[in-house]
């Protein structure tokens, strides 16, 4: 879809792109690509930013920016400035929650039946089929394996504590293979 884009697999929105770039020139390790960090950390950030005052309005773009704060969150851990990575990985949990991501109840996906809990609406399209749901599925528990690495490693609480409570119950299947969603959403 980078390279490539058509009408139904277009190219992600610049927050995703940005944050993928950055990537990229980081671990290129070529000097002509990394003397320019510092400029697509700037593009990466700034995007982030104008897509969060835009979210509301463009509810498609949502899990995007949630991709692109997952990667952050990663970037700077990996380039040990591990305060901007706990920023990122703190605003990847708080919009994967305030989505209700960790409320993505697949139902029977041979009858269609697709659950996802309504509330957070505002900020993420009810899926529109079963691979869409897969990314929301996907996209949580990225988001949950990212608080759940760095506790250890920033000797920090998590930000994502799993209890009895009606609002910290994690009802988000594990994923399966997307080749598996896809399977069912052809049938």
């Amino acid at each position: 879809a980078f390279a490539n884009p058509t009408v139904s697999k277009p190219r992600p929105p610049p927050v995703l792109r940005n944050s993928v770039y950055l990537w990229g020139i980081n671990l290129s390790q070529n000097p002509q690509y990394t003397a320019r960090e510092s400029v697509f950390l700037g593009r990466a950030l700034r995007s982030v930013h104008v897509a969060l005052s835009t979210a509301q309005e463009r509810q498609q773009n949502t899990l995007f920016v949630l991709q692109a704060e997952i990667l952050l969150a990663y970037y700077f851990f990996h380039c040990n400035r591990l305060l901007e990575g706990k920023f990122h990985a703190s605003a990847a949990v708080s919009l994967a929650i305030m989505c209700n991501l960790h409320k993505v109840m697949s139902g029977n996906p041979q009858a269609g039946g697709q659950q996802f809990q309504r509330a957070g609406q505002a900020y993420v399209p009810l899926p529109a089929d079963l691979v869409d749901e897969a990314e929301r599925i996907y996209a949580w528990w990225a988001t949950f394996i990212l608080d759940k690495s760095w506790v250890v490693g920033l000797s920090a609480p998590a930000m994502i504590n799993e209890t009895q409570e009606a609002g910290t119950i994690i009802a988000t299947p594990w994923p399966r293979g997307l080749e598996k969603y896809a399977q069912v959403s052809a049938a």
